[in-house]
């Protein structure tokens, strides 16, 4: 695929090919390596949930889009360094229940958003864990893309464009059978999570480990056992994210100076 390195498109087709075959759960994750976006908690969190569902280990993929920043400041390659060790580590740690496979897939390097828009598609669940962030476009970018059945062209197979499908949603028609479901856990420390995209995300303290794999779990256990409710989660977030965007978010904000 032109603009993935090798690494990438090994990577995304492992986790196609995954996700086709054992049908199980892809919990995504996409932030810059900075100590601010709770990368080492994350995999605290990720461990823990694994940790009381063994079950779980050989059933869940976590892909990591974690581009470089300001790695000419000494803190933020330290910060780097532990990040990659954890990993390593992880992965190293559940390797012999999971038959080498690595849980913890990483896309490395300057962010490709191809590859993104790609993981995306497949995603069961997006982790936005920043103990401190602006709004961070990530979760609205994520629900929008979980349309991909609708794209334009692909009216032969699901008999509805991708402009025709947000149609719906706007008038409260979409049709559930048209929606792959997706569920957000999200620090309540992000702006997204300050707006109303929160009504349907499962926020959770960013410093709270427990409580962090306690939302993964419970958005596992939506999607296993209520999906009608996952479905109707995802649709409301699509609503929003369609009607609330980053400069409705700044206009909201601005206008609240006054």
């Amino acid at each position: 695929e032109a603009g993935l390195t090798e690494k990438e498109f090994n990577h995304l087709k492992e986790l196609y090919a995954w996700k086709k075959e054992h049908t199980h759960l892809l919990i995504n994750a996409a932030d810059r390596i900075d100590p601010s976006k709770g990368l080492l908690e994350r995999i605290r969190i990720l461990d823990l949930l694994l940790f009381k569902n063994p079950d779980l280990v050989d059933k869940v993929c976590f892909a990591m889009f974690v581009p470089n920043s300001r790695m000419d400041v000494e803190e933020y390659r330290n910060y780097n360094q532990k990040f990659k060790d954890a990993v390593k580590a992880f992965n190293k740690k559940y390797s012999g229940q999971t038959h080498g496979r690595d849980i913890i897939k990483l896309f490395e390097g300057d962010a490709n958003r191809k590859a993104l828009r790609a993981a995306y598609h497949i995603t069961d669940i997006h982790f936005a864990s920043s103990k401190r962030d602006g709004y961070h476009l990530g979760p609205n970018e994520s629900v929008m893309s979980l349309v991909n059945h609708h794209e334009e062209g692909d009216k032969k197979t699901v008999g509805m464009s991708l402009k025709e499908y947000h149609h719906a949603l706007i008038e409260g028609s979409a049709p559930q059978e048209k929606t792959r479901p997706c569920l957000y856990v999200m620090s309540d420390e992000i702006g997204v999570a300050k707006t109303g995209f929160a009504k349907n995300a499962l926020l959770y303290n960013p410093l709270d480990i427990q409580a962090g794999a306690e939302q993964l779990q419970e958005a596992i256990t939506i999607l296993q056992k209520r999906p009608e409710e996952a479905i109707a989660r995802t649709q409301a977030l699509q609503l929003h994210s369609l009607n609330n965007d980053m400069l409705k978010w700044a206009e909201n904000n601005i206008s609240g100076l006054h």
